[in-house]
Formats: structure tokens, C-alpha cells, sequence
């Protein structure tokens, strides 16, 4: 059996266990479970709220412990592709420059910190969805039941067994 979590309220996983009690329970019971972070794809705006939007992502994955996948959604309200672009692989140094450019002198350090642990585990990648095209839903669907390893327990059909033989 298969189940995809979908988490995209930070509440529900960073101040209590719930969450994780909840995906332990269900794979006890035989399900095979991948946890989706749906992050909106305003958060790509601007290199602060990125940042801020992956260190979300990354705090979900550290607590949940699930196969993870993370979600651009609306991509189809963004006004260029060129930013989506942008944001899908981002140099972190280019992103740190820019965060620096609008913060004060004194939280340049912790703006370093922050860009280099995301660039040492480099964990965090995300999947653009556009709900109004359908091979992005598919490519998510493709991820997710790959994490999932779906059908890999079933047993390889012969061309025979798929036909109905009528005597």
C-alpha cells in the first residue's frame, strides 16, 4: 500500500511529533509513505524568501525522516519562466550576494552560515508544478511513485496473462 503525505503547514511538523507518530504508525501497517512539501511558488520572488522557503523544506525533511519530495505549486501565476529558471538550480552565491545587498552589515554571518549549509548538503530540490499543464502533474506523479518504488513488489505479467481468451 501506498500513501503520500503532503505537508505544507510548518505547524504541523516543527512544534510537535504528531506528524512523524502518524507516518510511524502508517508504515507499521504495511504502507509505503513519501512526504510531499508544497512550497508557493511566490517564494521564489525575491532570494530572501527563497532561502526561507528552502530552509522550510529542509526542516521538513529533517523532521519527518520520509522519502521527500519538494513542490514549486502555482508556477503557472509566476510572471516569466526566466525567474522559475532562475530558482530550479540557483547559484547559492549569486543568492547570498543578493540577500546581503538588502540586510544589515551584522547579519552577513548568519547569511553565510545559512548559504553555506545549503550549499554543503545541497538536499533541497524542487519540482515545478503548474496545475494547468499536464505533463508537470505527470512528472510529479512519476517522482512520487518512483520514491515510493510503486509496483515494484508485483510480479511481471507474460503478454498471455493480459488477455481475456474466450473458449
Amino acid at each position: 500500500m501506498n500513501f503520500l503525505c503532503s505537508t505544507g503547514q510548518i505547524e504541523l511538523y516543527t512544534h510537535l511529533p504528531v506528524m512523524r507518530r502518524i507516518a510511524y504508525t502508517l508504515a507499521n501497517e504495511g504502507y509505503k509513505l513519501c512526504a510531499i512539501q508544497l512550497l508557493d511558488s511566490m517564494f521564489i520572488t525575491d532570494s530572501a524568501r527563497f532561502i526561507s522557503g528552502t530552509l522550510m523544506c529542509l526542516s521538513a525533511m529533517v523532521q519527518l525522516e520520509l522519502p521527500h519530495l519538494n513542490v514549486l505549486s502555482k508556477c503557472d501565476m509566476l510572471p516569466s519562466q526566466k525567474l522559475l529558471e532562475q530558482f530550479l538550480d540557483p547559484d547559492v552565491d549569486d543568492l547570498l550576494a543578493t540577500v546581503n545587498k538588502s540586510s544589515n552589515q551584522s547579519q552577513h554571518g548568519l547569511n553565510a552560515a545559512i548559504s553555506h549549509l545549503l550549499s554543503q548538503y545541497s538536499m533541497v530540490s524542487f519540482i515545478p508544478l503548474n496545475i494547468k499543464d499536464e505533463e508537470s502533474i505527470e512528472t510529479l506523479m512519476m517522482n512520487a511513485d518512483y520514491i515510493l518504488q510503486y509496483g515494484e513488489d508485483e510480479e511481471p505479467k507474460e503478454p498471455n496473462d493480459q488477455i481475456d481468451v474466450i473458449e
